[in-house]
């Protein structure tokens, strides 16, 4: 049998349909995919955009690859942008990334400080601290709810 490849843009579209599928199931998230057609140019927003548990904006760029590691720098400066905005303003920013089937969640403190100490361009996602491994939001929104700032909090479904 003939093995066949997935292209590119339908690995990122199955990583996507993923983690809004997910959302579904936790109380307080909210979160919206931002459609293609509405990303035209390379300015547009994150692929999501919604509210954390607990009342904080989030979003959420999630990126794709079959291949053994994934550069920072396809992360581009106004994606990095975006996610500082959204950070400095007390929300939530993060990057998804799934790697060979296997997915990251990385807070974008975490990412900023990696990059800010010039660390390697591809790194092995367990090696930037403050990275969640993707076992589905439940865990992220628990994990990253407990290290928000005083006054942003709420009750998460258990």
């Amino acid at each position: 049998m003939k093995s066949r490849t997935m292209p590119k843009a339908n690995t990122g579209r199955a990583w996507e349909s993923e983690l809004e599928c997910a959302a579904r199931g936790v109380h307080g998230l909210v979160l919206f995919r931002v459609a293609p057609d509405e990303r035209r140019g390379r300015r547009g927003p994150p692929d999501f955009l919604g509210v954390w548990p607990g009342g904080r904006a989030l979003a959420v760029e999630a990126k794709s690859t079959d291949a053994a590691s994934w550069p920072l720098s396809k992360l581009d400066d106004h994606q990095r942008d975006a996610l500082s905005r959204v950070d400095a303003a007390g929300g939530v920013g993060l990057l998804a990334v799934q790697i060979r089937g296997r997915g990251w969640l990385i807070p974008w403190p975490a990412l900023a400080e990696h990059l800010a100490r010039g660390e390697r361009a591809s790194v092995p996602w367990d090696g930037i601290p403050g990275a969640l491994e993707w076992t589905g939001w439940h865990v992220a929104a628990r994990r990253i709810q407990a290290e928000a700032p005083r006054g942003a909090g709420g009750e998460l479904c258990r």
